[in-house]
C-alpha cells in the first residue's frame, strides 16, 4: 500500500515535470518494489530520455540489473552489471579528492557494494562458480574494515575461503534485492 501511494504522489509530480530524470528512476524504483518490471524498464527508458548523464550513475545500473535479475534474465544482468563494474570508482574506490573532477559523482560505498554483490550473484546464477568467487574474494579486500563489510558480514557470515563457492549468491541474493 505505501508503494502504491507513492507512485500515485510521483505520478503527478511526472506530470508537472515529464523532463525531470530522477523522477523516473525513483519511480523505477517503486515499480521493481511493486513486482512491475516491464514498467520499472520503461521508467529507466524515460529517465535517459531526458538525462542522459543517468547512463554514469551506478544506481541506474543496479535498477536495470534488478529488472533482469527479478525476471531470470541472468546473462542480460551480468551485461549490465559488467558496465556498472567499469564506471569510474566502482571496481575501485576513487582516491580521495577525485569526486568531482569530472561529470560524473563517485559512487557511494553502498552501491559499490551491491553491484559486488549483484555481480558475484549473477555469475553464481549462470554457473559461474569461480568468477563469482573472485568478484567476492575482491569484495572483501575492497570493503574489509568499511560499514559496507561489517553490514554483509552480519547477514552472510560465516564466510571462509573453502566454503564461498558453495555460498555465493544463496545466503547473499535477498541481501541486496
Amino acid at each position: 500500500m505505501l508503494f502504491r501511494s507513492a507512485q500515485s504522489a510521483l505520478a503527478d509530480a511526472i506530470a508537472m515535470d515529464p523532463s525531470h530524470a530522477w523522477s523516473h528512476m525513483l519511480m523505477a524504483k517503486i515499480f521493481l518494489e511493486l513486482k512491475r518490471y516491464r514498467e520499472a524498464n520503461s521508467s529507466l527508458e524515460q529517465a535517459l530520455s531526458h538525462a542522459f548523464e543517468v547512463r554514469e550513475s551506478p544506481l541506474f545500473f543496479l535498477l536495470r540489473a534488478q529488472c533482469h535479475e527479478k525476471q531470470g534474465e541472468w546473462k542480460e544482468a551480468l551485461s549490465v552489471l559488467q558496465g556498472a563494474f567499469n564506471l569510474p570508482g566502482v571496481s575501485k574506490a576513487a582516491p580521495a579528492g577525485a569526486a568531482g573532477r569530472g561529470k560524473a559523482k563517485a559512487p557511494t560505498p553502498e552501491e559499490r557494494a551491491q553491484i559486488f554483490i549483484h555481480l558475484a550473484t549473477v555469475h553464481n546464477e549462470l554457473g559461474q562458480t569461480p568468477e563469482a568467487t573472485k568478484i567476492i574474494v575482491e569484495a572483501k579486500r575492497e570493503f574489509h574494515g568499511t560499514p559496507a563489510h561489517a553490514h554483509g558480514r552480519s547477514r552472510c557470515s560465516p564466510i571462509s575461503a573453502r566454503s564461498e563457492e558453495r555460498r555465493v549468491g544463496k545466503e547473499c541474493r535477498s541481501r541486496w534485492s
